[in-house]
């Protein structure tokens, strides 16, 4: 009921955008036992509202989601038109030197800074910030970054990130093309 109000609203004052977070979990493959919200039932309903929106409501609905490879990737693609997905930082765009000094560290000569970006691979600048806050009444070494760090990732992300982009329409696309130029 909540959500049919919430379309009910954005069509009569448009322009208007809908952000659903965690748009996962209506897709997931399995729900753990410790989620007690249901999110499955929306799987039925939100394809008969987005049906309902047409380009003159000028209605903008948005999913974010941080673990897309939990979901079922044909049903997200059903549901959002387009898919775009962000790739991780490489290495020149790491650039925690930058972030140390506007975050009132010191940086010394014995700073090992290549080491740093190194490990810190797959990281978001909002990781690096946090690791930077909660160690900036210290003088820094790089391996006081590494445990905080460890916290954020799982390595294993690396690799299900990858397949889910390889089933999105835009990856099949790109690898038919890959395929045909072969």
């Amino acid at each position: 009921m909540l959500l049919h109000t919430v379309f009910k609203v954005d069509k009569a004052c448009p322009p208007s955008v809908v952000l659903i977070g965690h748009c996962e979990r209506t897709f997931r493959k399995r729900i753990p036992k410790t989620d007690k919200t249901d999110p499955k039932r929306f799987k039925k309903m939100l394809p008969k509202i987005f049906k309902g929106i047409k380009p003159e409501d000028r209605v903008m609905i948005i999913g974010t989601s941080t673990r897309p490879f939990d979901a079922d990737v044909k049903g997200l693609c059903v549901m959002y038109q387009r898919i775009i997905m962000i790739p991780r930082f490489d290495y020149a765009s790491r650039q925690w030197k930058s972030l140390i000094l506007k975050h009132g560290g010191h940086v010394t000569d014995g700073f090992d800074m290549s080491s740093l970006a190194k490990v810190s691979d797959g990281y978001t600048p909002g990781h690096m910030i946090t690791a930077i806050t909660q160690l900036r009444k210290h003088p820094l070494t790089t391996a006081e970054f590494i445990p905080f760090l460890i916290r954020f990732i799982e390595k294993k992300r690396k690799h299900t990130k990858l397949g889910l982009k390889m089933n999105t329409p835009l990856g099949k696309k790109k690898a038919k093309a890959i395929k045909e130029a072969m």
